[in-house]
C-alpha cells in the first residue's frame, strides 16, 4: 500500500484479508525514536490517511489496522522505552497515558476517551464500607477508607472517634449541586466551572452548617459539624462516637453530583496493656527496696517470691515479704491479680498479719488481720484507675510483733497488671 502524491493511503481491495504476515522490526532504542515509529503506524489507523471513494469503508479499514496495533507485542526482555519516561507518553495507537498514569483511548472519529484503571474503578465503587473493615489500631495507628457520596447520601466513618484522634481527607474529587441551582460545587465549598475549583461559594441559613459555605464537604460528630479542608482533631467529651461526612446543602431540597474520597482516621487513644509475671520462673526486676520500710523478701526459682526473717525496729520480730519494682514510664494501672499461698503466724493483736498491694502510692489492697486466711492459690484482686503510675509494691507478712516468734510462711506466685498508656518492661503480655 503506498501514499499517493498528496500522502494519503489508497483503500485496499480487500478490507481484511482472512490471513496476516508476520512481521518483526527493530526499532533505535531512543524515547524519540519509539514516538515516532508508532506516530508513523498511528496513521494507517487515522482516518484522514485515506484518499474517499475506494471499494470499501474508511471505517472498516480503520478498525482492522486498529486490531492490528493492539497485538503487537515487543519482543525484547528490557523495558519499553515509555516505561521510564518521567512525561506524559503518547503509545500511538490507540492508547495514551498521562502523567497520572491516566489511560485514554483514540475514537475513530479522533476524540478521546478515559479507560479506567483498577485502582479508579476501586474508588468509584467504593461506597461504604461494612462488616469486616479494618480499624486503626491504638497509640497512632492509621487507616485509609475509599468513600463516594452521591446527592444526599451520607457517609459513615467505619471506626467510633474519641476524644484527640485525628481524621483527615487525603484527597477528594468531583462536585455537587442543589436541584434547582445554578452553581455547583467542590468538596472544599468552592464554585466549580470549567474544570477548576474558584472562589468559596456563600452562606444560607437553610444548610446544615449555616456558618460553612454551601455544599463544603463536612464531619458530623455528636450533632456538630466540622470543616473537611484540614485535618480534624477530635474535641473533648466524644467517647465511641460515630463520625459523618455529609454536604453542607439544605437537607430538605435533592441534591445532585457525585464526591469521591479518601478518608484517614487516626487512633490515638492509648494502648491497653496487660502483662503477667509468673514468679516461679523470674524475679522480673521485682527487689525489695523502697518503699519498704525493711526490705524483704527471697526469690527461689520453680518456687517464687518467700519470706524472710527482719528486725523493723529493734525488737520487733517480722517474717514478711516487702519487695517493689520500678517501671521504664509512667503509665495507668487498672487491675492487679495477685496469687499467693499463705500460712498465719502468731500474732495477739489486730494488723500483726498483713496482706497489701501498693499502686504508686495507693494500697489498693491492705488486709490487715490478727490471724489472715490460710490457703493455697488465694486471690487478692483489685479493679480501678490509677495514672502516672511508676511503682508497684508487694508486701506479705505473717507475723509481726515484739518478741514473739518468726512464725508462718507465704509465698507470692504470679502477679497479672492491666492498664492503658506506656507498657511496662516487667512480665510478659498476657
Amino acid at each position: 500500500m503506498a501514499p499517493k502524491a498528496d500522502n494519503r493511503f489508497q483503500m485496499p481491495a480487500v478490507i481484511n484479508p482472512p490471513s496476516r504476515i508476520c512481521v518483526t522490526i527493530e526499532v533505535p532504542d531512543d524515547a524519540t525514536h519509539w514516538a515516532n515509529f508508532w506516530g508513523a503506524l498511528d496513521e494507517l489507523a487515522q482516518g484522514r490517511s485515506y484518499f474517499e471513494g475506494g471499494p470499501g469503508s474508511i471505517k472498516q479499514v480503520i478498525q482492522v489496522w486498529r486490531d492490528v496495533l493492539l497485538k503487537v507485542q515487543l519482543d525484547t526482555c528490557k523495558p519499553a522505552p515509555f516505561g521510564s519516561q518521567s512525561m506524559e507518553v503518547d503509545l500511538g495507537s490507540p492508547l495514551r497515558i498521562d502523567c497520572d498514569c491516566n489511560v485514554f483511548i483514540t475514537c475513530c472519529d479522533g476524540t478521546e476517551k478515559q479507560i479506567l484503571t483498577a485502582d479508579q474503578i476501586k474508588l468509584l465503587l467504593a461506597t461504604q464500607p461494612g462488616a469486616g473493615t479494618p480499624q486503626p489500631k491504638p497509640g497512632g495507628g492509621c487507616q485509609e477508607y475509599n468513600g463516594t457520596i452521591i446527592g444526599a447520601q451520607q457517609w459513615l466513618l467505619p471506626s467510633p472517634v474519641n476524644t484527640g484522634d485525628v481524621l483527615t481527607l487525603e484527597s477528594t474529587d468531583g462536585a455537587s449541586n442543589q436541584s434547582g441551582g445554578l452553581s455547583w460545587q467542590c468538596p472544599d465549598g468552592s464554585t466549580y466551572f470549567a474544570g477548576l475549583c474558584g472562589t468559596p461559594a456563600g452562606t444560607s441559613s437553610s444548610n446544615l452548617d449555616p456558618t460553612r459555605p454551601t455544599g463544603m464537604l463536612l464531619w458530623k460528630i455528636n450533632s456538630v459539624y466540622y470543616a473537611t479542608t484540614s485535618p480534624l482533631t477530635v474535641p473533648s467529651g466524644v467517647a465511641d462516637l460515630p463520625a459523618v461526612l455529609v454536604l453542607n446543602y439544605n437537607p430538605t431540597v435533592a441534591v445532585n453530583g457525585t464526591i469521591a474520597f479518601v478518608a484517614k482516621a487516626c487512633n490515638n487513644q492509648p494502648v491497653a496493656w496487660c502483662r503477667f509475671l509468673d514468679f516461679t520462673l523470674n524475679n522480673f526486676g521485682f527487689l525489695g527496696q523502697a518503699p519498704c520500710t525493711v526490705p524483704a523478701g527471697t526469690w527461689v526459682p520453680g518456687s517464687g517470691w518467700t519470706t524472710q526473717d527482719v528486725n523493723p525496729t529493734p525488737g520487733v520480730n517480722s517474717r514478711e515479704i516487702c519487695i517493689s519494682t520500678n517501671f521504664a514510664a509512667a503509665t495507668t494501672v487498672t487491675d492487679i491479680d495477685l496469687f499467693i499461698d499463705y500460712t498465719s503466724g502468731s500474732g495477739t493483736a489486730a494488723g500483726n498479719q498483713a496482706q497489701a498491694v501498693v499502686v504508686g502510692s495507693t494500697a489498693v489492697i491492705q488486709n490487715l488481720f490478727n490471724v489472715e486466711p490460710t490457703g493455697t492459690g488465694i486471690h487478692l484482686t483489685w479493679h480501678g484507675s490509677l495514672a502516672s503510675i511508676t511503682a508497684v509494691t508487694l508486701a506479705i507478712s505473717t507475723s509481726i510483733g515484739t518478741g514473739l516468734a518468726f512464725s508462718g510462711s507465704a509465698r507470692i506466685r504470679s502477679l497479672t497488671m492491666k492498664g492503658v498508656g506506656a507498657v511496662p518492661t516487667q512480665g510478659v503480655p498476657c
